[in-house]
């Protein structure tokens, strides 16, 4: 009976063989790093374009109109949604449109804005503020504030991001004061209220005197008014409201709850020292 025999047989290669396939496997290794760098950068440019998309997003106030600061008592804002639409209140009129935004080059487009039709004040400034919105071409972050400018970058108008907006930049007008109910008297030209701003000013009407001073948001719904309110000194002996009393909240409280369009003052663990109601326009 025969038998198989094998043997294993080493052929042997030229030296140029050699580094022919050393060099093949060098090129397919450097290829391979590319294609992973590549990968790695478009995830690193994509990551980087959602954070300024996230940024945009969100409702921003007004701190300047082409080189000036507004004066309007209401807020000035306006607002990106995810959806592409901006809406926003220009002190007395709301606006609202859809927008285009190139996050790469950072060109925005602002497109079909229309406005409410009230006569308003302060007309003029409504106006260069439209204006504002709809020749802005470019936007850029700036001490984490937004610059709309237009088509030569020149700025047109700066805007600082709301935070805590379910307190700030709203109209909250007194419903309620130690608890007891309060309603307009008839010698009042309006009803007592105040305003949360963005920049960390507070201001508003205490019945018969305006106000206006700073304030303070922290983690767990604390709040802190500076004393030194300033307020005007008009004498108003016709008027049955309790004042100082109004005042004397922004000095105790320490902390605030809100829910939908009510608003809680309070001081430590006791009944809410006033109620608000917040008032859209």
């Amino acid at each position: 009976m025969m038998q198989n025999r094998y043997c294993d047989v080493t052929l042997p290669i030229h030296k140029n063989v050699q580094l022919k396939i050393k060099k093949i496997i060098m090129v397919k290794i450097f290829n391979l790093i590319a294609i992973a760098a590549l990968l790695s950068g478009c995830k690193a440019g994509d990551a980087a374009h959602e954070a300024v998309e996230r940024e945009l997003r969100g409702s921003w106030e007004i701190t300047d109109l082409r080189g000036n600061k507004p004066k309007t008592i209401k807020p000035v804002r306006i607002e990106f949604s995810e959806d592409n639409r901006v809406n926003g209140f220009l002190g007395c009129n709301t606006v609202r449109g859809t927008y285009m935004a190139d996050i790469k080059h950072q060109r925005i487009k602002l497109n079909g804005l229309a406005t409410t039709r009230m006569t308003c004040p302060d007309q003029n400034f409504e106006n260069e503020m439209t204006k504002a919105l709809e020749d802005a071409a470019n936007f850029t972050f700036e001490d984490g504030k937004l610059v709309l400018s237009g088509d030569d970058r020149s700025p047109l108008a700066t805007f600082k991001k709301i935070s805590h907006p379910e307190v700030t930049n709203k109209y909250w007008k007194v419903v309620q004061l130690d608890g007891k109910a309060v309603t307009m008297e008839a010698s009042q030209r309006q009803e007592q209220y105040f305003i949360l701003r963005s920049d960390g000013t507070v201001n508003g009407f205490a019945g018969c005197n305006n106000f206006t001073g700073a304030y303070q948001i922290n983690d767990g719904n604390r709040i802190r008014f500076n004393e030194n309110m300033a307020a005007t000194m008009r004498a108003c002996p016709n008027l049955g409201f309790n004042e100082r009393g109004f005042l004397e909240v922004f000095r105790l409280a320490d902390r605030y709850t809100v829910s939908g369009d009510t608003l809680q003052l309070i001081v430590g663990k006791r009944m809410p020292l006033a109620v608000f109601e917040a008032v859209y326009f």
